[in-house]
């Protein structure tokens, strides 16, 4: 497990997952992983239920915020007290953000992407900072389109990104990073 203090009041817990084994559901072996991870972090096991929403909280531990994500072989978890709306995406770096890019960009958000020190890393980050937003606020509208990218700043140097994102005549600020295997971007709202 890799645990990050991302700022004052929010963690960040990564871990890489076993392959899956032959008969393996991909679910039972994500929710596994999701379950180690706060084991090892908060010391005892943790049960998640789901709000009406869908959003997930921990039912012993409802003082937290929760996010959940997974990639094909990572799972990421952003805690943080529950006066956030909490908002976590993890990417593997591949083709297939390639193959859907016209589903979730228009035009102008093409030439943020164009425009961007690594057109390939853009493109992930755009993906995974709408997917992060999405979930911090669990719009109505089923659809990454709603979410406009404004401004996306990588940094090379210390594989950081920030993005903005627009909503309803809202900008956000989202972070994230990179590793050679995937791209994670984040997002705490103040309730």
């Amino acid at each position: 497990m890799q645990k990050l203090d991302l700022a004052k009041d929010l963690t960040l817990l990564i871990s890489r997952f076993a392959p899956l084994k032959k008969g393996e559901k991909r679910l039972e072996k994500e929710r596994e992983a999701v379950r180690n991870l706060l084991s090892e972090y908060l010391g005892e096991s943790s049960q998640i239920a789901h709000y009406p929403n869908g959003k997930p909280y921990l039912s012993e531990h409802q003082e937290l915020g929760i996010s959940i994500s997974h990639s094909d072989n990572d799972v990421a978890v952003l805690l943080a007290p529950c006066k956030y709306s909490l908002g976590l995406d993890i990417e593997d770096l591949g083709e297939q953000v390639q193959r859907v890019r016209h589903k979730f960009l228009d035009a102008s958000e093409e030439q943020v992407i164009k425009e961007s020190k690594d057109e390939n890393l853009a493109l992930h980050f755009a993906w995974s900072a709408k997917e992060s937003l999405y979930k911090a606020l669990n719009p109505s509208e089923p659809y990454l389109q709603a979410f406009k990218l404004q401004n996306l700043n990588l940094n090379l140097s210390t594989q950081t990104a920030k993005i903005v994102i627009s909503y309803q005549r809202q900008n956000y600020l989202l972070q994230g990073f990179y590793t050679s295997d995937f791209v994670l971007t984040y997002i705490a709202l103040n309730l």
